[in-house]
């Protein structure tokens, strides 16, 4: 009514006391509106700083921002936006107010302003409450011929969760594999991956720099030893290992390290308890590529001597196959024989391995020395496959 009259000054008096009381804010946006009417910039940049103060949602942050750009003020702008993401927080920020900022940089072609902005909120927001500004930035990126971009901000979004769950729980072995994947494919997606081998190596290059974030997740990973005698728990920590020993040989390109990683994870696992056949066999594997088979060999006679099992001897026999090395096979196949008769499988496999060798007498001596054993675990499998011989 007042400003009806003519009484400008009169209606913005009423508009302060009722501010007083810090009213819901369509009364705010009826305060901007008078002085929107009259011009009055600086009294509207005063009313919006008021009324952030008491309703600081992010609407009324772009309401103020989307002001400001109306007046051609970028630097005020980018002042409001400032101010939002500091008072907000990352933890009530809100994905919408990181993409007008974006977007509005964009608009002024300050495209790496805008890219920094949409990584910053990528890498500290949760996915959950990111999604549409995700699906933004990938658009802005095609448009911008940046998509390498993308990879490396949805990678920095992931470590950040990865980060978060092995803090929470260092003991969540799955999280940590997980983490360190992440970080080996980064390496592989690295942009020197393709140059001279001199470059890879040296110490500030991005791939030498990636190699030892990587191998920073792997030592963190392994120093959480489980704290009970839960196989199955071993199980999930030793993968960690054995990940680790094939990321030193094969993408580290560090073969000493390697060893070292196999040798330390050998030593801490509590053989007398329980073992695993997938370790002592993959650092076997490990020296024949290095064409050190006396170590190899020496490390499975170790492994049968301290804690021997079927898979041992069968991974052992596999090997020796490979190398076409027969007599040590027999050697095998009856040391195995020795520790457990009871196995249909090892003496069905023994005795192929005869007639394959185009020893029927001894393919036929071990069938017979099979079903005299008082106890056998499938008897009719081992019937069966002596009768297919005969």
């Amino acid at each position: 009514m007042e400003e009806t009259l003519g009484n400008v000054s009169g209606a913005r008096d009423i508009f302060n006391r009722w501010m007083q009381w810090e009213p819901p804010e369509d009364a705010w946006l009826a305060f901007v509106k008078l002085e929107k009417r009259y011009g009055e910039v600086e009294n509207v940049r005063a009313v919006f700083a008021r009324m952030v103060h008491v309703h600081p949602q992010p609407k009324a942050w772009l309401r103020w921002a989307a002001f400001e750009e109306e007046q051609g003020e970028v630097e005020h702008v980018r002042d409001v936006f400032g101010q939002a993401i500091d008072r907000l927080g990352i933890e009530h920020a809100d994905q919408h107010v990181f993409l007008a900022f974006a977007r509005f940089e964009a608009r002024q072609d300050e495209i790496e302003r805008a890219r920094a902005i949409f990584r910053y909120a990528l890498e500290r927001l949760p996915r959950a409450r990111s999604l549409a500004l995700y699906r933004q930035y990938v658009l802005f990126e095609k448009q911008h011929g940046a998509p390498r971009q993308i990879e490396v901000v949805v990678a920095a979004g992931r470590r950040t969760a990865y980060e978060a769950a092995v803090r929470s729980d260092p003991d969540d072995y799955d999280a940590w594999l997980e983490y360190a994947r992440l970080e080996e494919s980064l390496l592989e997606q690295s942009d020197d991956a393709e140059q001279a081998s001199a470059d890879q190596e040296s110490a500030g290059s991005p791939r030498q720099v990636a190699v030892e974030r990587t191998r920073e997740v792997y030592e963190r990973a392994i120093a959480q030893v489980p704290r009970s005698a839960d196989k199955r728990l071993w199980r999930r920590y030793i993968y960690l290992w054995l990940h680790y020993a094939l990321f030193e040989e094969t993408l580290a390109h560090n073969v000493e390290r390697a060893r070292q990683v196999y040798t330390q994870c050998t030593l801490l696992v509590p053989h007398k308890r329980f073992t695993f056949a997938k370790l002592w066999l993959q650092h076997a594997w490990f020296l024949v590529r290095q064409l050190d088979l006396s170590a190899a060999r020496r490390l499975l006679g170790r492994a049968l001597g301290e804690c021997p099992k079927r898979r041992l001897f069968r991974g052992y026999i596999e090997l020796e196959l490979e190398l076409r090395e027969f007599a040590r096979v027999r050697t095998l196949y009856a040391k195995q024989l020795k520790y457990d008769a009871t196995c249909c499988a090892t003496w069905i496999d023994f005795a192929r391995l005869e007639d394959a060798l185009g020893e029927p007498d001894r393919c036929r001596a071990l069938y017979n020395a099979a079903v005299e054993q008082p106890t056998l675990d499938m008897p009719e499998v081992l019937w069966k496959a002596f009768v297919d011989f005969e």
